[in-house]
């Protein structure tokens, strides 16, 4: 009489392995009967022969069956989730005046980005780039959040002084109804004018006007923020007396 020997169980290895998502785990088997069948896995699910290989798109602790005829074993993969980057803000310093346009731009994270700019105009906005303007100086923080991950740029903002304007002649005298010339220069190179007689406003570097009463009078040019004035002293018309010719005859 011939004893026939149990079954043996076969052997999954390596009991247990780590992977991240979209990386092959790879098994082995022996023992058992030889012949080899597999399950449990992700792409692929299933399989035979000695040896079997799977990837999965989930993080997670996974378990693959190996099975030998009516015996099986059992291995584990723990799938890592994958690793989130940060964003990165750049540049991550940078020296703008007041109304200048500031300019960032966004890498890394998840390739979706949201910006917060205080006190800016935008002072939200989304994408990987993005600007802002702002009227007061200081240092400014913009942040840049991509799957709630944030990095940080600094703006140093200057207050721009601005260079004065002139007016010129500063004193001129007239008669009434005389046309009084004023020019500007210095300042932004932009200017406007008020004060003057007829016409009472003007733009430009030259300003004419014409006054119809006596006195001093003021006229204002601006440029930017800056101002400057010039006067002119209105004089009555002299009156001349008749002259009677011949004074004899």
């Amino acid at each position: 009489c011939t004893t026939t020997p149990p079954p043996t169980a076969p052997v999954c290895s390596p009991s247990t392995q780590t992977v991240d998502i979209g990386q092959n785990a790879n098994f082995n088997a022996t023992g058992g009967n030889g012949s080899y069948t597999w399950s449990g896995g992700g792409n692929p699910s299933t399989g035979s022969g000695s040896s079997f290989s799977t990837s999965y798109s989930t993080s997670g602790t996974k378990t693959v069956t190996v099975r030998s005829g009516t015996l099986t074993d059992q291995c584990t993969v723990v799938v890592r989730p994958p690793v989130q980057q940060p964003p990165v803000c750049s540049p991550s310093t940078q020296t703008a005046n007041v109304g200048q346009t500031v300019n960032f731009s966004a890498t890394g994270g998840n390739g979706s980005f949201g910006w917060s700019a205080p006190n800016g105009s935008p002072s939200a906005g989304t994408g990987s780039n993005f600007h802002t303007i702002y009227s007061s100086s200081g240092t400014k923080t913009v942040t840049v959040t991509s799957n709630g991950l944030t990095d940080q740029c600094v703006v140093i903002v200057r207050t721009v002084t601005e260079p004065p304007v002139f007016c010129s002649p500063s004193t001129q005298t007239i008669n009434v109804g005389g046309t009084a010339h004023f020019a500007a220069s210095g300042g932004n190179g932009s200017y406007t004018w008020t004060g003057g007689g007829s016409p009472s406003t003007g733009s430009g570097s030259s300003f004419n006007t014409v006054y119809s009463s006596t006195g001093t009078k003021t006229v204002t040019v601006r440029s930017g923020t800056r101002t400057a004035q010039c006067q002119a002293i209105v004089q009555p018309v002299v009156q001349q007396p008749p002259v009677c010719s011949p004074s004899t005859q």
